[in-house]
Formats: structure tokens, C-alpha cells, sequence
């Protein structure tokens, strides 16, 4: 449900902010919310956001 609601968020919510992630125009990665989906797709929800 998450990677689902951030797909949604990418293609509803993103484009009408009228900005770009800092994160991927700075060092050229990954969009916050492409990172996000990737961290959840190779991890459980739990093991993702928990902190180092």
C-alpha cells in the first residue's frame, strides 16, 4: 500500500507542485519519493524507515 500511495502521490500530487526534489537535481540520484519506493521495494516498511 505504501509504494502505492507514493506512485499516486508521483503522478497526481508531484507534477501540480510546480518544483523539483532538491535531492535529485543536487547530487543527481534518485527523486525523494523514487528513493522511498526503492528502500520499500528491497525492505519491509519497518526495516525502512527505522533510523541508523
Amino acid at each position: 500500500m505504501a509504494i502505492e500511495s507514493i506512485t499516486a502521490y508521483q503522478k497526481y500530487i508531484s507534477p501540480s507542485k510546480g518544483f523539483c526534489c532538491s535531492h535529485r537535481l543536487l547530487p543527481g540520484g534518485d527523486s525523494c519519493s523514487n528513493y522511498v519506493k526503492r528502500m520499500l521495494s528491497e525492505q519491509k516498511l519497518h526495516e525502512a524507515v527505522q533510523s541508523p
